[in-house]
């Protein structure tokens, strides 16, 4: 395994459904269906799918630990805004994950994106990286960049006045 994070394996090594042997990232929507404004709201699984406990960094920061490829048909990609979280790495943004283990977190992405989205269907899949090692902190942590599967949702068109 200890390799693995010096491969580049952006789409190398992940499947169509987030898998790439150590470490599996799935998103999930609350629902299909919103309306104009609603909060939409992913949740980010990460599982360990080996037989060693994983060490997790667990930042979440937009556009650094985490990415959306946010598509809307026709319209193209949707911008999501930065993290403005420059703080050092502490112990605590670590989790061990024991083999079969998960480590989540939810967030409204009309929060994160540059403009709200308007009706129409959309997709989206997320990408999670770790490069930060830990070994300053006594930890080893998981390396490398997965892609998660992709989940499809729907804006409905606002009713007239």
């Amino acid at each position: 395994g200890a390799l693995i994070g010096l491969i580049p394996q952006k789409s190398a090594l992940g499947d169509a459904s987030g898998r790439e042997g150590t470490l599996e990232f799935w998103i999930r929507t609350n629902k299909p269906v919103y309306e104009q404004g609603e909060a939409i709201y992913i949740t980010m699984t990460l599982k360990n799918g080996t037989d060693d406990p994983l060490s997790i960094n667990r930042r979440w920061r937009m556009l650094q630990e985490i990415d959306f490829e946010l598509f809307k048909d026709p319209g193209g990609f949707q911008p999501f805004r930065p993290s403005d979280d420059k703080s050092p790495f502490k112990k605590e943004d670590f989790i061990l994950v024991r083999p079969g283990g998960e480590v989540r977190k939810t967030v409204d992405i009309n929060k994160l994106l540059v403009t709200p989205l308007t009706s129409g269907i959309y997709g989206i899949r997320g990408s999670y990286k770790n490069e930060e090692t830990g070994k300053a902190l006594g930890i080893e942590g998981w390396l490398g960049d997965i892609v998660s599967n992709r989940v499809n949702f729907q804006i409905k068109p606002s009713r007239p006045m």
